[in-house]
């Protein structure tokens, strides 16, 4: 009869198990994909980054401290401007920046970064946000807090792999002034979203059931054996 107890709490201990990975999703942490995505590995002006790729023209990127910190820090200390000192602050459509890496078929990736523009008086930039295949457009458009007073926002992205190499791009679509309102890009980050379901209301209460009944066999098989003892 004890043997018989003992393996109920084994049963009860595997089921809680069970539906603590399956709520949890059952996965380790989130693997960072992209290199480099706070742009703090380089602090040149007229360098491309490490881990990305320029398109259009070489551009480096700005300090906070270079615009006087009138805009809090998103990421560190550096940001990347399309259209910064390289291209003496105007920048064409097409222009940007992008970086590659290896993504599985079918599954599905979160790009997070956080944006910003010049802010310029009356000015707007619309920005390409390309992963993959799939476009994204981000208008900017300037604020009442002055020149470079805009506060970076955080922007999010889910995209599907369609191949075993996915590339992220950040590019001008347009600009007024001439192009002189820079898109600001800092904290790009890409990984991986956990698969893992999440149950229904129906399953949580089927499970809640499955307690109880393992719960009641255990009480009625110390029942039993207090008796037959």
């Amino acid at each position: 009869m004890l043997k018989s107890g003992i393996s109920t709490k084994r049963l009860i201990c595997v089921v809680a198990t069970s539906v603590a990975l399956f709520a949890g999703g059952g996965s380790a942490g989130a693997v960072e994909l992209l290199v480099n995505g706070g742009f703090e590995a380089s602090s040149s002006h007229f360098t491309t980054p490490p881990g990305w790729t320029n398109i259009g023209h070489t551009e480096g990127v700005l300090a906070y401290t270079d615009i006087g910190n009138s805009i809090s820090s998103y990421d560190g200390l550096y940001f990347y401007s399309i259209g910064g000192f390289a291209s003496n602050g105007l920048s064409s459509p097409g222009e940007g920046i992008s970086q590659t890496v290896a993504t599985t078929i079918g599954n599905t990736y979160r790009l997070s970064v956080g944006l910003s523009d010049e802010n310029g008086p009356g000015l707007t930039s619309v920005l390409n946000v390309l992963i993959g295949s799939q476009l994204n457009q981000v208008t900017l458009a300037a604020d009442s807090s002055g020149f470079f007073g805009r506060p970076f926002e955080t922007y999010t992205f889910d995209y599907v792999a369609t191949s075993s190499l996915t590339t992220v791009s950040f590019t001008l679509f347009s600009s007024t002034d001439f192009g002189n309102n820079d898109p600001l890009i800092d904290g790009v980050s890409l990984q991986e979203i956990a698969t893992g379901a999440v149950p229904e209301p129906s399953t949580w209460a089927m499970m809640i059931l499955g307690f109880a009944g393992v719960g009641f066999m255990a009480y009625r098989r110390r029942n039993s054996a207090m008796r037959t003892a």
